[in-house]
């Protein structure tokens, strides 16, 4: 999902310092999982509590900025260095402006959210089309099937967005699968073979519904 703008290397950091501070009362939402939720002004707070205190995610935060700055291609970088003042802070005892990951980073993903509205969109059509997607996979792959639907679940997640039809779509894939039983089966054989299917359903799925 974030794949182009997260890369590899990040995950060998402690990315706790992604953890931010959302709402009132505040609640902890990962900037790479909610980041359409996340604001600006709720990262640039986050980093004054780190940056200039010398500590493991002030470092992480450099570590990350540099990771990033090597990592994007060259006309997102072009545009992102246009506004310094997104992800630079003067701290008190620092004669130069320290340069924040995680502000850096929402910076490139506020550059790339078009692209992420576009996504969405996109997820939420094809959570639609969950029986033209099972028609068309060879042998009803239930395995491939729910793999699909989750990540479009977790495309809708990471804009912020849900779906209140989940179950409903489901089943309508489901009802096309490519089974001796639903074929040549009664009802009860069906019935049981449907169920049989929807609990191998990844729990992730579920908590959507």
């Amino acid at each position: 999902m974030m794949g182009g703008i997260y890369p590899h290397g990040l995950r060998s950091y402690k990315l706790n310092i992604l953890m931010i501070d959302v709402g009132n009362p505040p609640v902890q939402k990962s900037l790479i999982q909610h980041y359409g939720e996340v604001t600006r002004t709720q990262v640039r707070q986050h980093a004054l509590t780190y940056l200039g205190t010398r500590n493991f995610q002030d470092q992480n935060s450099d570590m990350m900025f540099n990771c990033l700055r090597k990592s994007v291609t060259k006309e997102v970088l072009d545009t992102v260095f246009t506004e310094p003042d997104r992800y630079t802070f003067t701290v008190p005892g620092d004669p130069e402006p320290l340069e924040d990951g995680p502000s850096f980073l929402k910076a490139i993903i506020d550059h790339t959210y078009t692209n992420t509205l576009a996504n969405t969109a996109k997820a939420r059509e094809n959570l639609v089309s969950l029986r033209d997607y099972m028609e068309a996979l060879p042998d009803s792959n239930i395995t491939e099937f729910n793999k699909y639907v989750k990540k479009q679940i977790e495309t809708l997640a990471a804009g912020g967005e849900t779906t209140n039809d989940l179950v409903t779509n489901l089943f309508k894939g489901y009802s096309l699968l490519k089974t001796k039983t639903f074929v040549n089966g009664s009802r009860p054989k069906r019935k049981h073979t449907l169920i049989k299917h929807s609990t191998s359903i990844p729990i992730a799925l579920t908590s959507w519904s």
